[in-house]
């Protein structure tokens, strides 16, 4: 029989390893409660017992969404671009306050579309 942390946990040490590397390669807590048959809240029972963060919502939604962002990318406006863009956001733009996180968002027409791709 394999070893288990405690006597009352689902699943033995190996097991738990093997999520955690599953986290880290960047499957989300809720993809992992389905693949292995348990409620995404145990996933995360299983990463603070080893110590290891979960991600921030943040970039929970990054990752699921497949994108990466730049966080210091306006440090230095030193391009006509990051001007622009910086303008784009400042007229455009709009910051949405919730109970769990902040949202920023711009906001435009359906037929600019294709131009907020290039932000993105």
């Amino acid at each position: 029989m394999e070893e288990k942390r405690f006597s009352y946990c689902k699943f033995t040490i190996a097991q738990e390893k093997e999520i955690i590397d599953l986290y880290k390669q960047g499957y989300s807590m809720a993809k992992l409660g389905k693949l292995w048959g348990c409620n995404p809240s145990t996933i995360k029972n299983i990463l603070n017992a080893y110590g290891e963060s979960g991600r921030t919502l943040s970039e929970a939604r990054r990752n699921t969404l497949g994108y990466t962002i730049s966080e210091d990318i306006f440090e230095e406006i030193n391009t006509p671009e990051k001007a622009y863009w910086l303008g784009v956001m400042y007229s455009d733009g709009f910051i949405t306050k919730t109970k769990y996180t902040n949202k920023f968002g711009i906001s435009v027409a359906e037929k600019d579309k294709a131009w907020l791709e290039k932000f993105k």
